[in-house]
């Protein structure tokens, strides 16, 4: 049977083995996950978003389909129309 005095020599054992082997662990984790937050903040501030993808392809199809309609009225040229298409957000490949 242990003694008290044997018990707490225990207890204090094991919590030195906790501090010295375990928290330092724990820190390092800790440092890890901060890291990690930090990088997610850069990403998600420089991330493309859905509804900005949308919208530009949304002006993609307008600018396409009014190019297609001047060109189609001919009140542009085709060279004028592929000068348009420059300034598409998602130019053609030529």
């Amino acid at each position: 049977m242990l003694t008290s005095e044997e018990i707490k020599q225990i207890g204090q054992e094991v919590a030195r083995v906790i501090e010295d082997n375990i928290n330092p662990q724990f820190e390092t984790l800790r440092t890890d996950i901060q890291e990690i937050r930090g990088d997610i903040k850069d990403i998600r501030s420089t991330m493309v978003t859905k509804d900005y993808l949308d919208e530009k392809l949304a002006q993609q199809k307008q600018l396409r389909s009014l190019v297609d309609l001047l060109q189609a009225k001919q009140v542009i040229s085709s060279d004028e129309a592929k000068r348009l298409f420059i300034i598409d957000p998602f130019p053609q490949a030529s």
